[in-house]
């Protein structure tokens, strides 16, 4: 049977927590699954099989698999904002599943930001060439600090498209070329 691996890591990424692990000793046959068990809230250990198919190709190959922090919180791990991820993979190939027991983490859990508020026409500035606009951090940060907004807009389709990435004050200038008289709506 397969070794499991020996260097497991939980990381945060957005909405979702990624595991990675390390290429385990296969014995002399290929890798067929991987189960992925994740630390529930009463310390014992359950498989997560929703978002990580232990047999899925793609997570085979790469080694990882990416799952939702709604999952994390939710029955049956109840985990909760600063709880650790810890995480065990079982190795699997046509000789049986791994025995060895080791564990790894990393990452936290935490919420996603709310929306900003109070988004602001800012009369001062706005002209008939340009438009800025401020608003107000929402009132969760999500347990870390809000690093950077982006910023969309709609020239009355009904459909937002992203004008900017990586904002990291709490006003933005558009750079596109605005029409006077036109109808501008925009969100963080």
């Amino acid at each position: 049977m397969p070794d499991s691996p020996t260097l497991i890591t939980t990381a945060n990424a957005n909405d979702k927590v990624l595991v990675s692990w390390s290429e385990p000793v296969t014995n002399g046959s290929p890798i067929t699954a991987y189960k992925i068990l994740i630390r529930r809230k009463l310390l014992t250990f359950t498989q997560e099989s929703v978002e990580c198919v232990p047999t899925n190709a793609a997570l085979i190959a790469s080694r990882s698999c990416s799952i939702s922090l709604a999952i994390l919180k939710a029955s049956p791990y109840l985990l909760v904002k600063g709880d650790s991820v810890v995480a065990q993979i079982i190795s699997v190939n046509i000789y049986g599943d791994s025995v060895q027991v080791v564990t790894g983490s990393g990452a936290v859990i935490r919420d996603v930001p709310d929306a900003p508020i109070n988004l602001a026409n800012d009369l001062s500035t706005t002209t008939d060439k340009i438009i800025r606009f401020t608003w107000a951090e929402g009132l969760n940060d999500g347990g870390t600090p809000v690093i950077d907004y982006n910023v969309f807009y709609d020239q009355g389709t009904g459909s937002f498209s992203q004008l900017a990435s990586g904002i990291t004050s709490k006003f933005y200038e558009t750079t596109l070329v605005v029409i006077a008289g036109s109808t501008y709506v925009f969100k963080v």
